[in-house]
Parts: C-alpha cells; structure tokens; sequence
C-alpha cells in the first residue's frame, strides 16, 4: 500500500490482511472468565448487596439512585458521541479543492 501526502511525498507499508487467530489455552480461557467475573458477577453482586439498605431507605431514596443512575447513563451517552464525533473529525481529511472519485459524467 502506498500513501501519497498532499505534499507528493509516498509511504509505502504492508498491511497483513491474514492473521491467524490464537489458539485457545488455559491460561487464555482463565484470563476470560476474569475478566466475565469483573465485568458481569462483581457489579450484579454489589447491587444485590445495596438493594435492602435502598428499600429501607423508603421510595425516595429508591427513586434517586435510579434518577442518578439514568443521569450518569445520559451523561456517558453525550461524551460518547461528542468524543467519537471528536476522533472522526480528525481522522477524516478536510479537503480544501473538490474531489472526484471515478471518472466525472459529462
């Protein structure tokens, strides 16, 4: 693959579009149910653990951990999005001339 800047200047790299896949090992497998246990069972436990101390807490307090829940879930949603529209904005090239792809249709 060649890179062409809008300078002239080429850059050659090879991108190897083959790559095997590892091999599935114990040590791997280990490793995935880790990781299955940090991010599924750990946070389903604690919020078992919480449920009765926010029952007792009366309806109120039910409704703002639910309230603060659905807050911090919009507010992750926003910074998402505006940091993915961040990195697109750089990635992609502002061309400052038209472009033509393909052969122009008279």
């Amino acid at each position: 693959m060649t890179l062409v800047t809008n300078t002239g200047a080429l850059f050659e790299h090879s991108i190897d579009v083959a790559v095997t896949t590892p091999g599935l090992t114990g040590e791997r497998l280990a490793f995935y149910a880790l990781i299955g246990l940090f991010v599924g069972i750990v946070p389903v436990a604690l919020g078992m653990m919480f449920y009765p101390a926010l029952r007792a807490g009366g309806p109120a307090v039910l409704e703002f951990a639910l309230a603060l829940t659905i807050g911090l879930l919009a507010f992750l949603l926003v910074d998402t999005l505006a940091e993915g529209l961040e990195f697109a904005s750089e990635a992609a090239p502002q061309p400052t001339a038209p472009c033509w792809y393909g052969s122009p249709q008279a």
